[in-house]
């Protein structure tokens, strides 16, 4: 409510997707996903005891034009790590793979994403880092490029949407393997760590420490 107060009258769909990338007065970098009892931020991450159990599992920004709604989705968990993609109801979704079941299936974009998800929250202040200008940048121009589009045909629109749903896809990849190969500068504390490494178990993500 602060967040939005702040902006009142000149709220914008990537100042909302900022907003749920929220984790509190730390703002998105110097935060640490490992600190504190609750982890009751916008952009909710799970940590020990039942306290911690919530995770935020998906984020959607509607920008209610009276003409053309259009709606941008992350479809994978934890606004932070994600990307908004454009989509429209008028349009076929693009493929994401599979309906995403409990554990890990790297045909499913859901868990695809997981991946960068988890290995980010190893040190999400220095990882986050490495890919945080990217994301936002890319980002940027889905949200232009969709709201650019509102008098084009569904064809058009479509082929758009696939396309960042792509282009998403392949940065992420990207940014895995950029953060894999940095070294974990902070860890996280053993009672997060414990819990982690239960979740990975359970989701059968075994390249996961």
């Amino acid at each position: 409510m602060e967040l939005l107060t702040s902006r009142q009258g000149s709220i914008t769909p990537s100042w909302i997707m900022q907003v749920l990338r929220d984790h509190g007065k730390n703002g998105e970098t110097g935060w640490r996903p490992d600190k504190g009892l609750t982890g009751a931020t916008v952009c909710m991450h799970a940590g020990f005891g039942p306290a911690r159990g919530s995770q935020t599992t998906g984020s959607m920004v509607c920008h209610l034009h009276p003409d053309l709604p259009t709606h941008f989705v992350t479809a994978t968990a934890a606004a932070c790590t994600g990307i908004f993609k454009p989509l429209w109801l008028d349009i076929e979704i693009p493929e994401m793979g599979p309906m995403p079941a409990g554990t890990y299936d790297s045909s499913t974009l859901f868990w695809r994403h997981e991946s960068l998800h988890r290995e980010t929250l190893r040190d999400y202040d220095t990882r986050i880092l490495l890919y945080q200008g990217d994301r936002d940048g890319l980002e940027h121009e889905f949200v232009s490029g969709a709201l650019n589009r509102l008098g084009s045909g569904p064809s058009e629109r479509g082929l758009f949407s696939t396309r960042c749903f792509a282009d998403a896809n392949a940065a992420e990849l990207k940014w895995l393997e950029r953060i894999k190969h940095k070294k974990l500068r902070k860890r996280n504390n053993i009672f997060y760590t414990l819990a982690w490494k239960h979740f990975n178990r359970k989701a059968r993500m075994t390249d996961l420490s």
